[in-house]
């Protein structure tokens, strides 16, 4: 991954976690699933932001 994806999808982090958490109360409001029941896809993302992170790191 060169200099312009690395910081591309680090400036992705942030903008992205609150999309999928706005997602996830929308959802809950429109009578989906509660927020009690998809919280562990903020915690699935954010772990997939950590691996994209170590493997940035490990191959510069």
């Amino acid at each position: 991954m060169d200099a312009n994806n690395a910081s591309l999808a680090t400036a992705l982090q942030g903008p992205v976690l609150m999309i999928v958490l706005g997602a996830l109360f929308a959802a809950e409001y429109a009578g989906g699933p509660s927020f009690s029941r998809t919280w562990p896809v903020l915690v699935i993302l954010v772990g997939l932001f950590k691996l994209m992170e170590y493997s940035r790191t490990r191959n510069t």
